[in-house]
């Protein structure tokens, strides 16, 4: 017999002989939980897992004998592996794994173009596909996958099921009505845009970083937007293309807001932990909303009963706070609490010394002044903000609900000239407090009903005095208090699947206080201004074939001081070229009632430059009327927005001069425009705009705040449990307009006339701002937390604003943005 026949007769014996107990031995299916019994009670040991992930997990085990032949033998066939603590003890963690599959249209078997893919209920993640195939990285087979793509139905499949399909998975087309098309995760994840009526919404809860704020800062998240900006470098100083800050309608569960914000407009007054949701709207407003020409913030808190209590702290170096939210009575009774407070300390961290030296530059306790804090005796910063809300859901039709807000604010310095022999003392206070009840029902599949009131009020307070020689030599009290009350009804019939139907009613009665006494042993002056507005609206939205979708509307006042009624007629059209391609437009006319008086200047450390006042016969009603075209284009990870718009608001009041105020227009033309392009765990997007604001009071000029062109640069960058963001920012310098100087005026140098290197506009501002996140949490899930660095300004570039207008100083005129400002943030979730 040869010699290779006897080898390979020799090597079938081995094999029969070394394999055949391995082959024999029995393989069967069991669950983890069982398996963990019989090999707890059989070798007389423990484990350590995670019950939530591993529980649920169906195991292939063959049979063993030995401790370490059944864990390796399970390890080889089951994504687990096995680890040691002690000689009765181990751990057992997951494998996971990356899982590649197909998706097609079920009709057309053409691939999806892109899908949205939540895992275990979390944070959706954007996918595009690469040669036809997408790919999720680090799944277990027990993870819940929901699968979404515009147009078709949503689908929900465990990792283990995806990852053992034979074909491609196939997703069924569904009718998507052209009203309920959304452009989601538009500027960043849980930021959308709506082609209903041209809105933006934020959900706060899965909003996703941005470049120099890691803390979900509500009015940074807002100037992010196109068409929004801060000119002055202050989140809360927002203007709306082109509109000042007055003309936006600032609405917190239906309590109207009439102030910038914390610490001068630097820091949000809305604590993120209690904003659910914000609306925006950048240019005419649906017909529902009044009472402003410029665009609208609508906030609103949670309005779900939680499951079960709830809680969470955050701290930064500026401020830290806390949230509760707990069921009182399950799924009938719930409550919910959020407070917010800096440290009551004197020493002031980099992020609120950089907003110091923003608010206070050009003034008299300016922090670059030499000596300064010598001459400054006292200086105190506090902020504080509380939210609370109860929600009573009887049963599945009716809700009701009751919100409170409190925003305080209190900033004091005494300023101690010893070569004068003067001792000076300001004080400012913001009180702003708000209560709203609110009660929805639903009368039928078609008919939503919703009613209330709102009682709200606002005071701002300054205290000026000082002394010479320990005698009293000047003093000013002065306070604007706004106290609102409105009443609400507002009604929604779904006439069908493509028409809806508006109609609501809004009696609003507004008292404005103006308090003040201009010197000492004089007698204070008070003057005291009420109106009453009833107001009416009524929509309509249709779809014309899916193709065409119409909002046309009229919103009308009675305003009591004048006794005249007005009537704002509201149009917006969207057009829908392919599912990809939208063309859309809108356009109306609104008026305002309550105003402040314009200003060529930023400064917000005089609150008298804050004070409200309502309309009269000498300081007219606003009257806005704005249009705006454009089209968007959403394909494959691209997107582009563009709008152009024009817009005039007539009736802004200007003080000329002491005795004597001036009245005119406010004009602006513009276009904004959005490029974003997303991949999978990065995104990068450009925001430009070009704009001219001009003023007419008797004579066109351009405006203070004008900036020609705006243009951000952003890249973010998600890897695992990181998450980087960078953007650059260049904006076009401003107007340069020079004030008359008073030659008595200390700061001066008895000249007449100011000279600078500067004619025209003053240079192009620019600055890089840096975030980045780390999500960490604990492994039973028991609690969760991201710790965030944000660095606003990273190379501390000194970019000209304007020249102060009031007095400026020689030596140093001109205002400047914020300078390098880094703030360390932590969150904790229980």
């Amino acid at each position: 017999m040869p010699l290779a026949r006897y080898r390979r007769i020799l090597l079938f014996l081995f094999v029969i002989v070394h394999f055949t107990p391995l082959l024999a031995q029995e393989r069967r299916t069991m669950s983890f939980s069982n398996w963990i019994l019989e090999m707890e009670e059989k070798f007389n040991i423990g484990f350590t897992y995670n019950h939530s992930l591993l529980d649920n997990l169906t195991l292939h085990v063959s049979d063993c004998h030995e401790l370490n032949d059944c864990l390796a033998a399970l390890s080889l066939e089951n994504p687990l592996q096995f680890e040691r603590s002690n000689n009765e003890q181990f751990l057992i963690f997951p494998v996971r794994a990356p899982v590649v599959f197909s998706v097609q249209d079920s009709e057309t078997n053409e691939t999806v173009e892109a899908l949205q893919v939540s895992i275990n209920s979390g944070q959706e993640l954007y996918l595009l596909p690469r040669q036809n195939e997408y790919s999720i990285p680090d799944l277990f087979p027990t993870d819940s996958l929901l699968i979404r793509s515009r147009f078709y139905t949503s689908t929900s499949v465990s990792a283990q099921d995806l990852s053992e399909m034979s074909g491609p998975m196939l997703l069924s087309p569904d009718t998507i009505y052209l009203q309920e098309v959304v452009i989601e995760d538009y500027l960043s994840n849980g930021v959308d845009s709506r082609l209903s009526d041209h809105s933006m919404h934020v959900d706060m809860k899965s909003l996703g970083l941005l470049a120099g704020e890691t803390d979900g800062d509500v009015l940074n998240v807002l100037k992010s937007l196109p068409g929004i900006r801060t000119p002055d470098g202050k989140p809360g100083s927002l203007n709306f293309r082109g509109s000042t800050f007055d003309h936006t309608l600032i609405i917190f569960d239906e309590i109207p807001i009439y102030h910038s914000g914390h610490f001068f407009g630097t820091i949000s007054p809305y604590n993120p932990a209690a904003v659910s949701r914000i609306s925006i709207h950048r240019g005419t407003l649906p017909a529902r909303w009044g009472g402003r020409v410029g665009g609208l913030i609508n906030l609103q808190t949670e309005n779900t009963i939680a499951d079960s209590s709830r809680y969470s702290a955050s701290a930064n170096t500026v401020y830290a706070g806390l949230t509760l939210n707990a069921p009182v009575k399950k799924e009938k009774l719930g409550v919910s609490i959020a407070a917010r407070s800096n440290y009551p300390i004197d020493y002031l961290p980099p992020k609120l010394d950089a907003f110091r030296t923003l608010n206070f530059q050009g003034s008299r306790i300016d922090p670059n002044l030499p000596g300064i804090d010598r001459a400054v005796e006292q200086f105190d910063i506090r902020f504080q903000d509380f939210n609370g809300k109860l929600i009573f859901k009887p049963n599945e039709r009716n809700q009701a609900t009751l919100s409170f807000i409190n925003i305080q604010n209190r900033f004091l310095y005494v300023f101690d000239a010893p070569n004068s022999n003067s001792r000076e003392r300001q004080v400012s206070d913001l009180d702003n407090w708000g209560i709203t009840g609110k009660w929805k029902t639903t009368l039928s599949d078609g008919l939503d009903l919703a009613t209330g009131a709102t009682t709200s009020s606002l005071t701002i307070f300054e205290s000026n005095s000082e002394n010479m020689g320990g005698m009293p030599r000047r003093g000013e009290d002065i306070s604007n208090t706004i106290d609102d009350l409105r009443l609400f009804a507002n009604a929604k019939y779904r006439v069908s699947e493509r028409s809806t139907f508006d109609v609501g009613y809004q009696f609003v009665n507004q008292k404005v206080t103006l308090d003040e006494q201009e010197a000492l042993n004089r007698p204070r002056s008070n003057r005291r201004d009420d109106a009453q507005i009833h107001s009416f609206y009524i929509n309509s939205q249709s779809n014309w074939g899916n193709r065409l979708l119409t909002n046309v509307g009229i919103h009308s006042y009675h305003y009591s001081p004048l006794n005249r009624q007005y009537f704002d007629p509201r149009v917006s059209l969207s057009f829908m070229v392919s599912e990809s391609f939208y063309l859309k437009a809108s356009g109306g006319r609104a008026h305002q009632f309550i105003k402040r008086k314009f200003n060529n200047d930023f400064d917000d450390f005089r609150l008298q430059n804050q004070f409200w006042s309502l309309a009269n016969r000498m300081s007219p009603v606003l009257k806005g009327t704005q249009g705006m075209i454009g089209f968007l284009y959403d394909r494959s990870g691209w997107l582009l927005d563009v709008e152009f718009y024009s817009k005039k608001t007539k009736g802004v009041t200007r003080q000329n001069s002491p005795s004597m105020d001036l009245n005119g227009d406010l004009l602006t033309t513009g276009t904004d425009i959005f490029i974003k392009k997303r991949w999978t765990r990065f995104e990068t997007w450009i925001g430009y705009s070009i704009s001219d604001v001009q003023v007419d009071f008797n004579s066109t000029l351009t405006a203070f705040f004008n900036q020609r062109h705006l243009l951000n640069l952003t890249a973010i960058h998600h890897f695992d449990r990181w998450n980087f963001a960078a953007s650059w920012s260049y904006q076009s310098g401003m107007p340069v307009l020079i004030p008359p100087l008073d030659p008595n005026d200390p700061g001066s140098n008895g000249q007449t006339m100011l000279r600078i290197p500067y004619s025209g506009t003053f240079p192009s501002q620019h600055q890089l701002d840096l975030s980045v996140t780390y999500k960490f949490l604990k492994r039973e899930n028991q609690w969760r937390g991201v710790l965030g660095l944000s660095l606003l300004n990273v190379y501390d570039r000194k970019n000209v604003i304007n020249i102060f207008q009031n007095n400026p100083r020689v030596q140093q005129p001109f205002r400047y943005a914020v300078g390098f400002a880094p703030n360390f943030s932590v969150g904790l979730n229980f």
